[in-house]
């Protein structure tokens, strides 16, 4: 048997479980004070159980799902830019292209055709590997964010 009185959890688990701690449930049974407070916490538990629940005369449900945010409409919007952007640099890229074909030919005119394919095969890998790495890092940023909302 303990020799100081529980603290209130203590007292409150004996209430409920009428089997917590050994030790407490000894003190609690020979000590009047704690008799009373177990008796005082069964009288509000009685009434807890009894009492009526409260009916609200509002929707709570609709008044929260009316703030939460629309993600819907923003990935629609997010898609448009996204491949606004991707036409703005293909197109960029196009002029681009059509400006210096002409400075093109003379470029590459005194450089072996097989080291002129070995440069471009290269080339295209490292663009390859680099827009993969890009494209699952992106994946896993919006990933972490999609968990966070």
């Amino acid at each position: 048997m303990i020799h100081t009185h529980p603290d209130e959890m203590a007292v409150q688990e004996y209430v409920v479980n009428n089997s917590s701690n050994p030790e407490v449930a000894a003190h609690i049974e020979q000590c009047p004070h704690c008799l009373a407070l177990v008796a005082e916490y069964q009288l509000l538990f009685d009434e807890l159980k009894e009492g009526e629940t409260p009916a609200f005369d509002f929707d709570l449900t609709q008044l929260v799902m009316a703030q939460l945010p629309q993600p819907a409409a923003k990935k629609k919007a997010t898609k448009a830019v996204t491949v606004t952007a991707w036409l703005l640099v293909v197109a960029a890229c196009a002029l681009l292209f059509y400006f210096i074909q002409p400075m093109l030919a003379g470029l590459f005119n005194g450089i072996a055709s097989m080291l002129l394919y070995l440069i471009a095969t290269a080339a295209i890998c490292i663009s390859v590997a680099l827009l993969v790495d890009m494209f699952k890092r992106h994946r896993q940023q919006m990933n972490s964010l999609n968990n966070y909302a």
